[in-house]
């Protein structure tokens, strides 16, 4: 037996460990049984929202009548496969899968289009016009997709199963954790960390584009048009007591989401985690080659804010990745604008050289860095790997338009290879690199998709694509 433990911060050891004490039934948490128990395969199906068709599955998005795993269905793609409680009756997630044809700029433009964001106030000016926009409708609508009325979002399909599959509660994929001493964490404390991202109507035309039918997948029509706008909120399980002295996510926004017991176990339990940063993507021609310009927030709980989402503050932004400058350099990068303002926590935690990064993210890296690597199929990681040199290392630093695929690079030698068969670039996007990902692995499947829309083009095109497929990618966006 496991204890699930709902709604509201509960004794630690509800939080983290499988419990088979029925006694602590008491404090506030439910029973379920492990994944792994046959009882569980037997039970009623969890009730279905309405509207939605709820299917059991293993853990692959098969279809069993014995799976220990939910599937929703609301429309062409699903939306998660997780564990669910037998008796949870909440809000659960919702694809917003009804992607546009058409969109277009709004009259008049976007109200950052004529800031200067390569000045240091003008870097925080764009970004909190940017945050403004994403915020607009959504705080309302409790990050709802479906519900805001201000203007639609939709997410990437194909991001319910794999090996960073979306829980049932946000549609939120586990990150990259935090491992003390990062961040202020304690030592030999590892923390979870997990986020959920979305698209504007704009860039959600190429999402349809390229994923016309649930049976196929068309990675050239990624390419995202000028005016996307891709936002990721990215929460903690970090506790209070989890960090040396003091809690930076003190006040921050909180949310219930469906994470693991532990890292590496499938078992799962639904606790609090705390918003610690949101991460932007804008398509902006004013870029330069890249096309894109990356910014990131981090809580501030020091600051005088309306709201608690408020007190998410600019750490800064980035248009190109310094294609020349290595750490030994000792200089500033002159593609990346700080905020002098942000929170010192995440000051300390840029990117290599001083690029811009997230206080969660790989400091070996960089934004515009990491998502260079947006590819199908992913021939490369995100970072470098330990044997390139400070120079070859350069080569994840390439100022690369979004049309331009990354490529592969050998292990050993850390040279660029020649591999068969080639990339496609998915500008920018890991989001869409997952998406492939999953879909190409010829083992992971859509329970939504309606019977005999599997064409043998599609399993011709996953025998094809697997060799290559072997980048698994811990971060997404």
């Amino acid at each position: 037996m496991r204890l699930i433990c709902l709604n509201k911060v509960v004794p630690r050891i509800c939080l983290g460990v499988v419990v088979v004490v029925p006694s602590l039934i008491s404090v506030g948490c439910r029973t379920t049984v492990s994944p792994n128990n046959q009882e569980v395969a037997n039970r009623t199906l969890t009730p279905c929202p309405g509207g939605a068709k709820c299917v059991t599955t293993d853990i692959a998005g098969r279809q069993d009548p014995k799976g220990t795993y939910i599937a929703q269905c609301t429309g062409r793609f699903a939306d998660y496969v997780d564990l669910v409680p037998a008796d949870f009756s909440g809000s659960r997630f919702q694809l917003s899968q009804d992607y546009p044809q058409h969109s277009a700029k709004p009259a008049g433009g976007f109200p950052w289009d004529s800031v200067d964001f390569k000045t240091e106030a003008g870097a925080v000016n764009y970004l909190m016009k940017v945050r403004d926009y994403v915020y607009e409708g959504m705080i309302a609508a409790d990050w709802r997709l479906e519900a805001n009325t201000v203007r639609k979002w939709y997410h990437v399909p194909w991001m319910h199963v794999g090996r960073h599959p979306r829980e049932f509660l946000r549609g939120m994929t586990e990150e990259r954790p935090l491992a003390g001493p990062e961040l202020g964490v304690k030592n030999g404390v590892t923390v979870q960390n997990w986020a959920v991202g979305f698209y504007n109507d704009i860039g959600a035309q190429s999402i349809g584009k390229t994923w016309t039918s649930p049976s196929g997948g068309d990675p050239s029509q990624a390419q995202s048009n000028p005016g996307t706008v891709v936002a990721k909120l990215l929460f903690s399980a970090a506790l209070p007591s989890d960090f040396d002295s003091d809690d930076i996510l003190a006040g921050a926004p909180e949310w219930d989401a469906n994470i693991f017991v532990k890292r590496g176990s499938p078992e799962k339990n639904i606790r609090k985690v705390r918003l610690l940063q949101m991460d932007v993507a804008i398509r902006d021609p004013r870029a330069g080659a890249t096309g894109w310009i990356f910014g990131t927030f981090a809580y501030d709980k020091t600051v005088t804010a309306a709201t608690p989402w408020h007190h998410m503050i600019p750490v800064g932004l980035m248009w190109g990745s310094d294609p020349s400058l290595t750490p030994s350099a000792g200089t500033k990068p002159k593609e990346t604008i700080v905020n002098p303002a942000a929170p010192l926590y995440a000051r300390n935690h840029l990117g290599l050289a001083g690029r811009m990064n997230g206080p969660v993210d790989n400091p070996a890296s960089a934004c515009m860095s990491c998502h260079s690597t947006a590819q199908t199929p992913p021939l490369s990681p995100m970072t470098a790997f330990r044997t390139c040199s400070e120079a070859q290392t350069l080569h994840w630093f390439r100022n690369l338009p979004g049309t331009e695929a990354f490529g592969a690079v050998d292990a050993t030698t850390c040279v660029p290879a020649s591999p068969s068969p080639t990339s496609t670039s998915l500008d920018y996007s890991l989001q869409q690199s997952v998406a492939f990902q999953n879909y190409l692995a010829g083992n992971l499947f859509d329970p939504c998709t309606p019977p005999g829309a599997t064409p043998s083009a599609e399993s011709a095109s996953r025998k094809e694509s697997k060799a290559g497929s072997v980048i698994q990618y811990p971060v997404e966006r």
